[in-house]
């Protein structure tokens, strides 16, 4: 049912770890966090891209496909 290609799901991925740099303080702040801090910023952001891509994809389907899901 996903019709997004690789190239479209690595548009939002970059964009999102660019927020998420920028909202660290930047790349410097970013680098000098833990590798512990940096890997649940990550896992948070990371969600929060799946969740937009499922999102997008779920406005894409049929009202009665969405009615299933």
């Amino acid at each position: 049912m996903l019709e997004m290609r690789v190239d479209e799901v690595m548009k939002h991925y970059k964009k999102s770890e660019e927020e998420m740099i920028r909202k660290a303080g930047g790349t410097r702040k970013w680098e000098a966090l833990t590798d512990i801090v940096k890997a649940e910023k990550r896992a948070v952001m990371l969600e929060k891209v799946v969740t937009k891509i499922g999102e997008e994809e779920f406005k894409q389907l049929s009202n009665e496909e969405q009615r299933i899901f």
